[in-house]
């Protein structure tokens, strides 16, 4: 998921990033061939989904609504009864609809709570010997109750009765989350959407007709233009639609059901079962109540909570406690109880990631908002607006920063791309600095990556991520040292030309570790506005394609690989304290445990002389200073839009530390961890030393950004 606004209700759920790309498609010609290779296998995708043979899926533009109409208006005929339960809100709508269609409906009144009556289908269905009965209303899962009936026995009850009736099937808030099985029960319509277990958009309505059925559909009288399955059935094939088709949610249709079977159906309904086992294990700690009468009834979907009475119902809505929001994350359902999602809103998504099986949470919803700008951006986090810019032959330029926000997919491939370019680096503790902090913490040592330091992820994944005819011209950036040496070597190994535009006051093993791996530096003043008006010179003249330090959707993606690798090295962390300057590495770090782990808090560690970070953290908007002076060289740059937006939404506090604070922390390090690091990584355990209320009993995760440090000029040496 792309940066949506995450909403926790039992329906439209939240999109897959990859099922929000394969809708926004560009427009084809849908009476091509080409749609025929949409459409169909989008068809065959729901049949294997349904657990079906033979069933004749048909795909309207509309919801499980127009579902429920096409499956009564093709197979029945003014006049004709229908025999269904009421026992919650969508069964009591069925029902309306049919009594609109002029159908007499045999009513069951049956308790909210409780599941379709079978056995009192089978007395009826038994003394119904002229078989007037056409058709039996089955709701499989009550959203509004929380309430999954048994549909077996509902086919159990006809056969015994050996009574003709169709059986219809609503399966909206189960199919694709629940087990479902279209052939076995004897399932003649079943009807769903496309915005629940599909994780798509509302707009699509989803029916799979039996052979039964199919034959009803030449007898049937009930008027009917749009939802016409002949009409349908007739376009499909030819490739095409009686009117025009929602080509975009197709697409995504087909790519939903892809993830759904690559993952296993079995384990989709099993991964839904124990999310649902631990909200129902929640309800009960809270000492609340479940709509659903009994276990055999719980829904694996949707759990329905009773509002206590006397209680202000719609409080529940603003959860206060921050174990609730973590555990629900929910919003309430009108009427006497609160509906709670059981769905996770990436689903499916990325599921052979093992760790992301274990881990798997909320997506892109930050820890806690505890700043005027974070509550701010509670309306949604869309995509940056693009700004109008042309490019010219060359490479991107420095005004191009209308750059996408990278996703957790783009972290997958990059990871996958730089892994023959990096190393995995270890995870260091230190029993000491765990005594003296109180808190247990993790040393993620991006000290012994290659290149000395984080950087040569993003710098790799932009390298590699380049066409043959992009990395021909080479690139080039600005940096005071770690993403320049890091780029340096991602284009050395492929093999291409690097330009880089470095502050005078760079630390001088940076600047030979640049020329080491062949990049070509030019200086300029140690001030943002020099670097850039020098790097504008040197893009012009080269052509290479501008790789920002931090400001680049290829880098923050590069980036969030190391948190992805803590995680699964450190089974699991309360908190991950990293430094921020531009706010690369913070960004990768909320990129990837925004989607991995939400619960675990993101925390971002400053220099006090280069606090600007902070302060834009404050006043919800980017603040930035020119040329601040601090030890902490790595860390005096400003942060930008793309990185701002990371900060913003993700972030839970950023904390600062003085210049000996920081000082003292690189010595302990150095002392008690034998290892080397530059005075920028040494920030986040400044912090935690300066702060440790707040991280006691905790697992943090301490990313250790760098060892690139000028051995003769080390911070505590006499004339440094």
């Amino acid at each position: 998921m792309s940066f949506q606004n995450p909403v926790f209700i039992p329906g439209p759920t939240n999109i897959p990033e990859r099922l929000r790309k394969a809708c926004d498609m560009p427009t084809i010609d849908h009476r091509s061939p080409l749609f025929g290779q949409i459409l169909h296998p989008a068809r065959e995708g729901v049949r294997k989904v349904l657990k079906s043979e033979s069933a004749e899926v048909f795909i309207f533009p509309s919801t499980g609504t127009g579902g429920w109409e096409t499956a009564l208006s093709n197979t029945l005929s003014p006049g004709d009864t229908v025999l269904a339960a009421r026992n919650g809100m969508f069964s009591h709508r069925w029902i309306d609809m049919c009594q609109r269609h002029g159908l007499t409906v045999e009513i069951v009144e049956t308790p909210w709570g409780q599941g379709l009556p079978a056995q009192r289908y089978a007395e009826i269905l038994s003394a119904d010997k002229q078989h007037r009965i056409k058709a039996v209303l089955a709701t499989h899962n009550e959203t509004a109750t929380g309430v999954r009936s048994d549909i077996a026995a509902v086919r159990r009850a006809l056969d015994d009765a050996d009574h003709p009736a169709l059986l219809f099937v609503d399966g909206v808030s189960s199919i694709a989350s629940m087990d479902f099985r279209f052939d076995e029960w004897g399932i003649d319509c079943a009807v769903t959407g496309s915005q629940k277990g599909f994780m798509l958009p509302p707009g699509l309505a989803i029916v799979g007709f039996s052979d039964k059925a199919m034959k009803a559909t030449q007898t049937a009288k009930l008027p009917r233009t749009f939802f016409d399955v002949q009409d349908m059935a007739k376009g499909y094939a030819n490739n095409a639609y009686p009117y025009t088709p929602a080509v975009g949610l197709l697409n995504g249709l087909n790519e939903a059901c892809r993830m759904l079977l690559d993952e296993g159906l079995e384990n989709v309904f099993a991964r839904h079962h124990r999310i649902a086992t631990g909200v129902r294990a929640a309800v009960r700690a809270w000492g609340l109540e479940l709509c659903a009468a009994s276990p055999e009834v719980y829904s694996d979907t949707v759990s329905a909570i009773r509002t206590p009475r006397g209680g202000q119902r719609n409080r529940h809505r603003q959860p206060r406690r921050a174990d609730l929001r973590r555990c629900l994350r929910h919003r309430a359902w009108r009427g006497c109880w609160q509906g709670v999602p059981h769905r996770p809103p990436r689903q499916p998504d990325r599921c052979d990631d093992p760790l992301r099986s274990r881990l798997r949470r909320d997506v892109h919803e930050g820890p806690r908002a505890r700043h005027h700008a974070r509550l701010r951006r509670r309306g949604g986090a869309g995509v940056l607006p693009r700004q109008p810019r042309s490019r010219p032959q060359g490479g991107r330029v420095m005004k191009d920063i209308a750059l996408s926000i990278p996703t957790y997919d783009d972290m997958l491939a990059a990871h996958a791309r730089i892994a023959p370019h990096i190393h995995r680096t270890p995870v260091l503790t230190s029993s000491f600095l765990n005594e003296l902090t109180g808190a247990q913490l993790f040393f993620k040592c991006e000290n012994f990556q290659k290149a000395g330091a984080f950087k040569v992820r993003g710098a790799s994944n932009a390298v590699f991520g380049l066409t043959d005819a992009e990395a021909a011209r080479g690139v080039c950036t600005h940096s005071s040292g770690n993403h320049a040496l890091s780029l340096s070597y991602a284009a050395g190994r492929r093999g291409i030309p690097c330009n880089v535009v470095m502050p005078r006051s760079a630390p001088q093993a940076k600047k030979d570790a640049v020329r080491g791996y062949g990049g070509i530096i030019t200086e300029c003043e140690p001030s943002t506005s020099s670097r850039e008006a020098v790097f504008a010179e040197v893009q012009a003249a080269t052509g290479g394609d501008f790789v920002h330090p931090y400001n680049d959707p290829r880098v923050i993606a590069g980036q969030g690989t190391c948190s992805r690798e803590l995680m699964e090295q450190t089974d699991g962390l309360d908190m991950v304290v990293a430094p921020i300057g531009g706010g690369g590495m913070i960004s990768g770090t909320c990129l990837t445990l925004s989607t991995l782990a939400p619960e675990c808090e993101v925390i971002a560690a400053e220099p006090e002389q280069a606090d600007d970070a902070y302060r834009s953290f404050k006043a919800g908007h980017i603040i930035a200073d020119d040329a601040p002076e601090t030890v902490a060289d790595g860390l005096k740059v400003p942060l930008k839009d793309l990185t701002w937006h990371f900060v913003s939404t993700h972030v839970s506090d950023i904390l600062t530390a003085s210049e000996d604070e920081i000082v003292e922390a690189m010595k302990l390090i150095w002392k008690r961890m034998k290892i080397v690091m530059e005075p920028s990584s040494a920030v986040p355990l400044a912090t935690i030393l300066k702060n440790r209320d707040r991280f006691a009993g905790k697992r943090v995760g301490l990313i250790i950004t760098g060892g690139n440090v000028d051995l003769d000029r080390l911070p505590w040496a006499k004339g440094a």
